[in-house]
């Protein structure tokens, strides 16, 4: 059995916006029972490492096997040599060898979109985005909860299934487990026509996803601005589905990308712009 001890204190040198109680979360659920590829130094030490957790991408009803891969990192002392690409190739030969369709990520910022472009990545999954000031979303979208109720993640698992598969032909079935440890500290709100999770950041109101019927758009806003109303964030960030991007026509610049794909050879899947990943681990 493996000792995560040397690759938890990895993870939180390189994602130092994570706490010792999140790193020994993650691993304990949900990484420890990932495929580990890693580099270590002459002392056994690792220096670069990334997890290849199993995650479906539904499409068209059917469930098709592909590694979501997290906690991508290099120590600083050694970046800038090729570490990373040769991980990232390793796990390309992981993902053929146990018959994955390849392999997908959101990489942690925009300029990361072209490291991973390097190693065959290609962009993917869209997410209509909003960002804004909480006074100009709550004087935009009338606060108000409607017919609501609190949800726990468990529940949210289900309810994100049932929403997405009646809205999108393609989108990310994470497991269970994956969506508890990576909706750990936020909270849940439930509908017949809408729900979304949520978290504050210091002075920020972030819905990590909202989904909704395709009429249901407007009541959804309604119910964030209730939310974000009553806290205390001067600003907001959500995360939609992109198929909903024509009921959202009073954003700008809303589309944008938020994941990248890499297919193995047999897999035969072009890029779909209207699938919806939704959730990551940030």
């Amino acid at each position: 059995m493996t000792d995560y001890a040397k690759y938890k204190e990895l993870y939180l040198l390189c994602f130092t916006e994570d706490t010792e109680e999140d790193a020994e979360l993650l691993f304990k659920n949900v990484l420890s029972k990932a495929k580990l590829i890693s580099e270590n130094d002459k002392n056994g030490s690792p220096i670069a490492m990334l997890f290849l957790m199993d995650a479906n991408i539904i499409q068209n009803g059917k469930a098709l096997d592909y590694y979501y891969l997290y906690a991508a990192c290099t120590h600083p002392s050694y970046r800038g040599k090729g570490i990373m690409g040769n991980l990232l190739e390793r796990a390309k030969e992981t993902a053929i060898k146990n018959k994955k369709l390849g392999i997908f990520l959101k990489p942690a910022n925009p300029p990361l979109f072209n490291f991973y472009a390097k190693s065959g990545f290609l962009p993917y999954f869209n997410i209509c985005k909003i960002d804004m000031d909480a006074n100009t979303f709550i004087n935009q979208y009338s606060p108000e909860l409607l017919k609501t109720e609190s949800a726990t993640i468990e529940e949210w698992y289900y309810l994100r299934k049932e929403f997405l598969s009646e809205i999108n032909s393609s989108y990310v079935d994470f497991s269970k487990e994956i969506l508890i440890t990576a909706s750990d500290g936020c909270s849940a709100i439930k509908s017949k026509d809408f729900g979304f999770v949520y978290e504050t950041r210091d002075n920020l109101l972030l819905v990590k996803e909202a989904i909704c019927t395709k009429d249901s758009v407007n009541k959804l806003l309604s119910a964030i601005s209730y939310i974000l109303k009553n806290s205390n964030c001067d600003s907001l960030e959500i995360r939609l589905p992109p198929l909903l991007k024509d009921q959202l026509a009073n954003f700008d610049h809303i589309l944008q990308p938020f994941s990248v794909i890499w297919f193995t050879p047999n897999a035969n899947q072009p890029p779909n712009t209207n699938g919806h990943q939704g959730f990551a681990f940030d």
